[in-house]
């Protein structure tokens, strides 16, 4: 990412997205940290999407609201 990357080590939760749009049940993920341009996170199972809604439950202003992101990369150690 180009954009400063600042630590977020906190729960989300990501919410799968298929094809059609239909979104399931999340998978607990761990934060590492985010920027304008991206998350990087380490989810706690399989996704098994390329797109999820990515929700920030501790920061209480977003509470209900959730982001669409792109999965771009997955496994290994974040950067």
């Amino acid at each position: 990412r180009k954009s400063p990357r600042v630590p977020y080590e906190a729960p989300l939760q990501l919410y799968p997205v298929d094809e059609d749009g239909g979104v399931f049940a999340p998978v607990a993920a761990r934060g590492v940290d985010i920027s304008p341009t991206g998350v990087c996170c380490q989810p706690d199972g399989q996704v098994g999407s390329r797109y999820v809604y990515v929700e920030f439950p501790r920061i209480t202003p977003l509470a209900g609201l959730a982001v669409l992101v792109e999965l771009l990369r997955r496994g290994g150690k974040p950067e």
